[in-house]
This record gives C-alpha cells, sequence and structure tokens, in this order.
C-alpha cells in the first residue's frame, strides 16, 4: 500500500490532469497547514531552538539577494544595533574577528602607523606572566634551518645591522662559548641558543628596534594580530567608534570594515551576527528579502519571505524544506505521541493513497489541492501546502521497509512511470583470513553497488514498460 502511494503520488505530479477536481466544501473544513502546523510546533521545538534557529540561518545564506537590497538590509542591521551598546559590540567584534582571519595584512596597515610606544605598552606590560606569553608568541621563531620568522627575523634583521651595539649590550646568550655576527652568519642554526624572553625585552625599550624597519616589516603582516586578539579586536572597535586614536584611525578603520561589508556575501554576513538577532529584527531582515524579479520564486525564498507572526512559526516551516526534511521527520518519529498523532491523521487525510478503493477520490483530491495552491495568491499558502504534501510522503515512506527493489519497479510500471535504479559503490575492505593472510600485506578494497533510489520521469502510451519488462530490466542490472 505504501509502495503504491509512492508510485502514485509521484505519477500525479508528472501526468496531466486526468480527472476533474471535486468540490471543495469538505475540503474546506480542513486545513491541512494549520492541522500539521500545530502537531509540528510542539513536537519540533522540543529538538531545540538553537538547531532550528541554525537551519533557518542555512536556508537565508542559500537565498540569492541583489547587491542593493544586501546593502539595505546590512546597514538597517548596523543601525538597529548602533542603538543598544551591548549588541554593538557583538555585531564589530564578529566583523573585526573576521576581518582579522581573511584580511591580516589590510589590519596591520591600520598598526604600523603607531608610535612605538604603543608596542612598548603591549609587549612589556604590567602583567608579568601575561608580558612573558606574549614575548614568546611573537619572538620565539627561530629556526635550525635559519628560515626564522614573526619577531625572530626581526631580531634577526636588526642586531646584524647594528651589531656594533646591539651583539655585544642587548643580547643574551645560553651559551658557553660566546658567538660572533660572524658565526651566525656561517651558522644560522646558532640562533637557537639566543635566551630570546631577556634579549626580546631588552630590545622592546629601544625606541630604535620598535621604529626600525626591520620590526615594522614584520608587523605590517598581521601575523601580530594571534597573540593577543582580544587586545587588538578591542582597540579596532575603538578606533571605529572613535573611542580611541586619532581622526586618521578611524577613517581607516571605517573604510575596510565598509569595504568588506561591501564584498561580502549576504550570507556570509548573515551568519556572523543571526544568532544575536531578536525576532523583529529576523522579520524585519526577511521582509522583501527576495525580489520575485531578481530570483526564482523558490520554495525558500516563498517561506523566508512570507510575513510570520511569530518566531517559531518560521522555524517549524523552514525545518520542513528539502535540505531539513528528512532529520525532521527523524525526530518525529522518535516522538511515540506524536507519531501516533500523525499516523492517525495520515489514514484519516486523503492527501496520500490508502489503497484502490480510494484511488479515484485521493486522485481527484490532489487535483482539487493543486488548483487551489496554483490560484492561492498568496506564496506562504501554496508553500505551505506544497511542503505538507512532500512532508506527509516523507513520513509515511520513513515508517516502511522499502528495500523490495521488484516489487517497486513492477508498481512503477503499472503506474506509467518510467525509471532509473539508482546505485552508489561503497568500497569496504575483506575480512583478513587467518590462515591464508601475510603480515605486511595491505587488505584489498572491494567496492559494492548499494541500492540508493530511482530517477522516474512519465512515459508515454508506446513507450510505456510492462511487467515483463521490468523484470528483463532486473537481469540485465544483475548482470552489470
Amino acid at each position: 500500500t505504501t509502495i503504491h502511494g509512492m508510485a502514485h503520488f509521484c505519477n500525479l505530479y508528472l501526468k496531466e490532469v486526468s480527472v476533474d477536481p471535486v468540490e471543495d466544501a469538505d475540503l474546506a473544513k480542513r486545513d491541512v497547514s494549520k492541522l500539521l502546523e500545530k502537531l509540528l510546533l510542539d513536537t519540533l521545538l522540543t529538538y531545540g531552538t538553537g538547531e532550528l534557529k541554525r537551519w533557518l540561518r542555512e536556508t537565508i545564506s542559500t537565498l540569492k539577494v541583489s547587491p542593493r537590497t544586501k546593502d539595505d538590509k546590512i546597514g538597517a542591521l548596523m543601525r538597529s544595533f548602533s542603538k543598544n551598546p551591548e549588541k554593538e559590540k557583538v555585531l564589530l567584534h564578529a566583523l573585526w574577528t573576521k576581518i582579522c582571519a581573511e584580511e591580516p595584512a589590510s589590519v596591520a596597515k591600520i598598526f604600523s602607523a603607531q608610535p612605538a610606544s604603543m608596542w612598548s605598552d603591549f609587549f612589556l606590560c604590567r602583567d608579568e606572566a601575561q608580558q612573558d606569553e606574549r614575548i614568546m608568541k611573537y619572538f620565539n621563531h627561530f629556526s635550525f634551518e635559519g628560515r626564522s620568522k614573526l619577531g625572530a627575523l626581526a631580531i634577526e634583521h636588526f642586531a646584524i645591522q647594528h651589531r656594533d651595539w646591539v651583539w655585544s649590550k642587548e643580547l643574551v646568550w645560553d651559551s658557553s662559548r660566546p658567538i660572533t655576527p660572524i658565526a651566525v652568519a656561517q651558522k644560522p642554526q646558532l640562533w637557537l641558543h639566543i635566551n630570546v624572553l631577556h634579549s626580546a625585552k631588552n630590545l622592546l625599550n629601544h625606541t630604535d628596534f620598535l621604529s626600525s624597519p626591520e620590526f615594522l616589516q614584520e608587523i605590517v603582516k598581521g601575523d601580530f594580530l594571534a597573540v593577543d586578539s582580544d587586545f587588538f579586536l578591542e582597540m579596532l572597535c575603538d578606533f571605529f567608534s572613535g573611542k580611541r586614536g586619532t581622526e586618521i584611525h578611524e577613517r581607516q578603520s571605517r573604510d575596510l570594515l565598509y569595504d568588506f561589508l561591501y564584498k561580502s556575501s549576504f550570507g556570509d554576513l548573515v551568519s556572523l551576527f543571526f544568532d544575536h538577532l531578536s525576532f523583529p529584527e529576523i522579520r524585519d531582515l526577511l521582509c522583501g528579502l527576495v525580489a520575485p524579479a531578481y530570483s526564482t520564486l523558490s520554495l525558500e525564498s516563498m517561506i523566508v519571505s512570507s510575513s510570520w507572526e511569530t518566531l517559531e512559526e518560521i522555524l517549524v516551516w523552514n525545518a520542513l524544506l528539502d535540505r531539513f526534511r528528512s532529520q525532521a521527520v527523524r525526530v518525529i518519529i522518535q516522538e511515540p505521541e506524536t507519531l501516533a498523532l500523525l499516523s492517525a491523521f495520515l489514514e484519516e487525510h486523503s492527501l496520500l493513497i490508502n489503497n484502490e478503493a480510494t484511488r479515484k477520490r485521493d486522485e481527484a483530491m490532489h487535483w482539487t489541492l493543486m488548483e487551489k495552491c496554483t490560484k492561492e495568491k498568496d506564496n506562504r499558502k501554496r508553500a505551505q501546502f506544497l511542503l505538507c504534501e512532500a512532508f506527509l510522503v516523507h513520513v509515511r515512506l520513513a515508517l516502511r521497509d522499502l528495500t523490495n527493489k521488484e516489487t517497486i519497479t513492477i508498481l512503477f510500471s503499472r503506474e506509467g512511470l518510467g525509471y532509473k535504479t539508482l546505485y552508489q559503490r561503497s568500497t569496504h575492505r575483506e575480512k583478513k583470513k587467518a590462515k591464508k593472510s601475510k603480515k605486511g600485506k595491505s587488505k584489498e578494497k572491494k567496492s559494492k553497488k548499494v541500492l540508493v533510489g530511482w530517477k522516474l520521469w512519465e512515459l508515454s502510451s508506446e513507450l510505456s514498460s510492462t511487467v515483463d519488462d521490468t523484470k528483463d530490466t532486473k537481469k540485465k542490472e544483475e548482470r552489470a
């Protein structure tokens, strides 16, 4: 019965209207979307709104949004966040974290113009433990192969360039023998004998080192941001808001942030701060997000762009979209009480085929609903109908074992559906034989065909498959 329902359901969507729709007086008494929505709200929400919001965020990220709409929506969110200092701090922190990760060199240009005292205060802070940690993170990068980097490379170049006064006074070595500039020039691995902490502290007390080309050449690469990301993120937020630095710093930080907003996709930006949005902010974000002239009218755009009264409603209907429906069904069938209610609803409702006796009425009912859906001007109601029907079919299929390939293909043929059996290769290893297997030899991999589904289309009367053709096809597939 379930297999027949699946085949006939596919056929309903593939062939032309073959029966007249019924009067929908009986249909008007039952609102499919409201019945399902009431049933699913409590069940899916127990799964956790956090996961459901993540699904909604993924849906929004896939939508094609025009550049102008993106600028308007992100600009509105920025203005909304600016009214709330706590939210503005969260937004700016998220944005600058992303910018530092993707464009560290651009961020470093803002800090490269900082006075030497800023770097001295940063590395030689009052907390001695934090001071040592910062110095070692940035300067302890001497290499055995002479490929030093970050602060270590700056010390190497500066010490060689100013060896007359740096070498004997500022550098501290953990070696019993004296190490000369000529020695390290011939054997760069000797730099590994330097006492990084004490040598760096000595040099950081000299403005000549902090303002030298050798030090600044490493700063402009942006690697210093990882030494203490929270420290620099706070500075960037203060530069942007004008709380710290000069007008130049404010202008540079604003230019960089706005340029990043312009280049980033709408989906990436929404992912940064979606979890911090309230429902009114989410509703404003989604309102008019997708213009029909710019994007195809997909189920995603119908659902997301609709006007909703509560956050829970949009979370539930978004969970019924193609990419999340399987997980939603899995949650449903794990709840015995909900599953019992849903099973009773499936038996009572005429959207799915129950048996051969109700075949004609079910088909007429389907076309009645489809006609109503087609004439419906409200995109949300149209989308809700399609999602309801798809969800009910998915649940019905999840409650039965559909691995009997021969029965299914015969039913497809009887329904006038063309089909192609879809397989997927799965690789597995043979079990090791105790006597014949030799040690040291790798186990051979063997691939196995696994049935994953069918691709369907409607056949013309001349090309319709018969049961005998189906059996012949099955034999050919087995030989293949």
